[in-house]
């Protein structure tokens, strides 16, 4: 469980949240945010837990990958889809490999806070695992909508 909460330095409490098999939009809706570019580490209860990279991977996608002492690293590629205003990362597994393959998809709203804080939701939704992208979306609009979307927040802290 610890690895899947540095996985998604993103990318945390991945099984929490659910994974699916599709993604919100097929492409990226927006350019990178450069603010989340470098390593970031995610603490557990004031403990270390592991590091998470964002790498810049072409204009709309980042590359990510997240490591924990002793374990091999994963890596992910992850970009924006955009519902009603809101700038949601899809962030899809590709394991212990840089090759993209079809791995599952999880979603994350963010937030930068001043001192290099990063804040990492997860979105959790009701669609089973293999929703179409349409039917996630719409559940995410209507959630947003009469504000329940829940969330999963974790933290992290920039180290470069």
């Amino acid at each position: 469980m610890k690895a899947f909460k540095v996985i998604l330095v993103l990318v945390t409490a991945l099984c929490l949240g659910g994974c699916y098999d599709n993604p919100l939009t097929i492409g990226s809706s927006r350019g990178i945010d450069e603010r989340l570019l470098g390593s970031w580490q995610y603490h557990e209860k004031n403990e270390k837990v592991g590091y998470t990279s964002f790498m810049r991977r072409g204009g709309e996608e980042y590359f990510v990958r997240t490591s924990e002492a002793g374990k091999k690293p994963s890596y992910f590629r992850a970009y924006f889809s955009t519902i009603d205003g809101v700038d949601i990362l899809n962030v899809q597994e590709m394991g212990n490999s840089i090759k993209v393959g079809k791995g599952k998809y999880y979603f994350f709203t963010y937030q930068i806070i001043p001192q290099g804080k990063l804040i990492l939701s997860t979105i959790d939704l009701d669609s089973r695992q293999s929703a179409p992208s349409l039917v996630l979306r719409r559940e995410i609009s209507e959630k947003l909508a009469e504000g329940k979307l829940k969330l999963e927040p974790q933290t992290f802290t920039r180290v470069r």
